[in-house]
């Protein structure tokens, strides 16, 4: 038997088929800026839907500033908008849980919306779904900003949506591709120095990231200079890389008997486990850089860990001068 799967159409809720047929009409210019558009009546005709459809549809094209309303008038385009634009962009998070990066998330909403734009999140967060292929589900963007575990051949895959994209974060890839990094090495190497100061001359042991992403290779570098400028003392075998969640690293990591350990990103899990199983001996002094809201960081761990700290490097402000990048690229593709 055939597999029709990939054929089948996605479903869609009756109103959202209103809203995307008028947002394309608006960009093709069949509704003009400041237009009035048929009655309620007339479309619900068109559409073969119930009034009821109609005015959701339309209070959703409110709220995303498409449409308003002028009692006794009627329902009008918002004269601010230019044809030729969805007024909407893509947040396209791979492979990661994009609910880490709630703050960078609501930053960029907040600075596309200052200029009219709705912006979509998209993530294949444990999901074998290919993005290519649910970006084709949701048509009509403008520009993507794209973030997570990424390469060249995706972006290249990208590129046959023929809209601008702009790359957030630290990735080693072609200069074609536009891309507004974090300043990693010096941001971390300082923000670090001062957690390491009080271990002059002690032993430092640290969990990292996966050194096959830029952003962890910077983040180990950075370690190394904050350490070295404590005057504590590091070496190879006291730098663990955490494929999984960190337990088997932390392992060997003790073997050294550190008198400090730091935890960078998401091992912290893996340290916790090595604490209920291997409760007795003397442990190190754990400094665990925890990404998350201190009020919610506080009691998480039942005091297994020394010092829980948050080093913002920026990612709001960086999401920030990415989405003006990316509206910016948008802006010169209409003129």
């Amino acid at each position: 038997m055939a597999d029709d799967s990939k054929n089948a159409k996605v479903f869609q809720p009756l109103y959202m088929t209103v809203m995307q047929d008028v947002i394309k009409k608006i960009h093709d210019g069949f509704y003009r800026p400041g237009a009035k558009l048929p009655s309620v009546r007339k479309l619900a005709k068109k559409y073969d839907v119930s009034y009821r459809v109609i005015h959701y549809a339309f209070g959703e094209l409110a709220t995303q500033n498409y449409l308003y309303t002028e009692p006794k008038r009627g329902i009008f385009v918002n004269p601010e908008l230019k044809t030729g634009r969805f007024y909407r962009i893509g947040f396209l998070y791979l492979r990661i849980n994009p609910m880490v990066e709630g703050e960078m998330a609501q930053a960029i909403y907040r600075c596309a919306y200052e200029h009219l734009y709705e912006t979509i999140l998209l993530s294949n967060y444990r999901s074998d779904e290919n993005m290519i292929e649910k970006i084709k589900q949701y048509p009509h963007f403008d520009g993507f900003l794209v973030s997570g575990i990424l390469d060249e051949k995706f972006l290249r895959e990208l590129q046959q949506f023929h809209v601008p994209y702009v790359v957030l974060g630290n990735y080693h890839i072609s200069p074609e591709h536009p891309q507004v990094r974090v300043d990693i090495l010096n941001q971390l190497s300082r923000k670090l120095l001062e957690y390491f100061r009080p271990f002059k001359g002690k032993k430092i042991a640290a969990l990292m990231g996966d050194p096959r992403y830029e952003a962890d290779r910077e983040s180990i570098q950075a370690l190394r200079t904050a350490v070295a400028e404590a005057g504590a003392f590091i070496a190879d075998e006291l730098i663990a890389t955490a494929g999984t969640d960190g337990y088997l690293e932390c392992c060997e990591l003790m073997k050294q008997q550190p008198d400090v350990l730091y935890i960078h990103g998401t091992a912290r899990s893996g340290y916790r486990k090595y604490r209920l199983l291997k409760p007795e001996g003397k442990h190190p002094y754990v400094i665990c850089n925890y990404p998350l809201d201190h009020s919610l960081s506080g009691n998480l761990y039942d005091g297994i860990f020394d010092q829980v700290i948050r080093l913002n490097l920026g990612g709001c402000s960086v999401a920030v001068r990415a989405t003006e990048k990316l509206l910016e690229l948008i802006n010169q593709r209409s003129l």
